[in-house]
């Protein structure tokens, strides 16, 4: 396999250059993904700030629907239904809080997300769903926050209507 060799010399009988900066970089990374715990754990610790039942409680709340199934342990697609995603993800953003409408290939994209559409959603499902991720250094205080913040943007986007 040639993509193995990293190139070839004396008509592929022996391997080329490696890419010594690739393979120390993935060294490091592996190192201090090692250090840092098990990916195991952390993966469900993830999933359980995600999506535990406190979290389901308050996005239901506020007239939001999970969407499922999540593809990764930090991520949740929730829609806000009768909201204005883009709206609702400025607001969010005022308040010092990430998301995204979709993926970050599509950013700035005034269209609906095609994977949600792919998904079966309609183009005002779509609209009005927002990317929530947990990351590192993220933690309970945070998605608290973002919960307690949630039902009163939610209401002021809704509020708005058409006016936007």
């Amino acid at each position: 396999m040639p993509w193995l060799r990293g190139g070839s010399q004396e008509r592929g009988r022996r391997g080329g250059t490696h890419n010594v900066p690739g393979i120390a970089g993935l060294g490091v990374a592996a190192e201090w993904h090692t250090a840092s715990g098990t990916s195991a754990p952390r993966a469900a610790r993830r999933c359980a700030m995600r999506s535990g039942p406190a979290s389901k409680r308050r996005c239901r709340a506020c007239g939001a629907t999970v969407r499922r199934p999540p593809v990764l342990p930090n991520t949740l697609c929730v829609e806000f239904r009768d909201t204005a995603g883009d709206v609702l993800l400025e607001a969010l953003d005022g308040e010092g809080v990430a998301v995204s409408a979709g993926a970050a290939c599509a950013s700035g994209s005034v269209h609906p997300s095609r994977t949600l559409l792919a998904m079966g959603r309609t183009p005002a499902e779509a609209r009005a769903s927002l990317r929530f991720s947990v990351g590192h250094g993220v933690g309970e205080a945070e998605i608290e926050r973002v919960l307690a913040l949630l039902p009163d943007l939610v209401a002021r986007v809704r509020s708005l209507g058409d006016a936007r």
